[in-house]
């Protein structure tokens, strides 16, 4: 029997996707679990029941791609739907299950998708460029293995899309897949948590033997 791809494994709650991701529970939902007639903009991970509605690695590297349209001109999920089976059709047929990880949308997909939102959302010249600058950074912060599959992620702290380090990321098999400072086993949340009971960053940093930068980001992604 196949072992199952932990990258595929169900994971993450939908709560617990928003908040690493800077969106809103309710945005997840409905491009995950659909919202009729409208259905899921991503395929969810193979499992026995449906409910609570739980979200693999692949759906989180999904999520944070999609998620540069949404913070960047806030697309209908009608619209982000007929933009990805747009994307679809231009794809080989091996890709078009999860085209925005695809290997041929990092390679020169991503041009025509951008200008698809772009026609849908009715996007300026401008709009549509910051728009694919916005979609390349997202695809930066994810590695891949020699497949072109993702391996890895790359957190915006708190949600943002600038250009700041790459400090927190995400790693199936690493601290049971949740965010940590990068290189480390440090669980962000539980820096985030001690933050909020009232420890400061700089007293953290002394605590864990890393950057105030690297604690901060911690606490944005946490």
């Amino acid at each position: 029997m196949k072992k199952p791809d932990p990258r595929d494994l169900p994971s993450y709650a939908i709560a617990e996707a928003a908040r690493y991701l800077g969106l809103s529970a309710a945005t997840v939902r409905r491009w995950c679990a659909g919202q009729p007639p409208h259905p899921p903009l991503f395929a969810l991970p193979p499992r026995a029941g449906k409910s609570p509605v739980l979200l693999s690695f692949f759906n989180l590297a999904e999520l944070h791609v999609l998620a540069a349209v949404r913070r960047q001109h806030g697309m209908s999920m009608p619209k982000v739907g007929r933009a990805l089976d747009f994307l679809r059709r231009r794809l080989p047929p091996a890709d078009r299950r999860r085209p925005l990880l695809s290997p041929a949308f990092a390679a020169g997909g991503l041009e025509p998708f951008a200008e698809k939102c772009g026609e849908l959302a009715g996007l300026g010249r401008e709009e549509r460029a910051s728009l694919r600058v916005a979609l390349r950074a997202a695809l930066q912060r994810v590695e891949r293995d020699a497949r072109g599959l993702p391996t890895k992620l790359y957190l915006f702290a708190g949600g943002g899309t600038g250009e700041e380090a790459a400090r927190i990321s995400i790693e199936p098999g690493l601290s049971a897949g949740r965010p940590v400072i990068d290189g480390t086993g440090l669980v962000a949340e539980i820096i985030a948590d001690r933050f909020r009971a009232g420890e400061s960053i700089g007293e953290l940093a002394r605590d864990y033997g890393r950057s105030a930068e690297e604690i901060a980001a911690a606490v944005g992604c946490g």
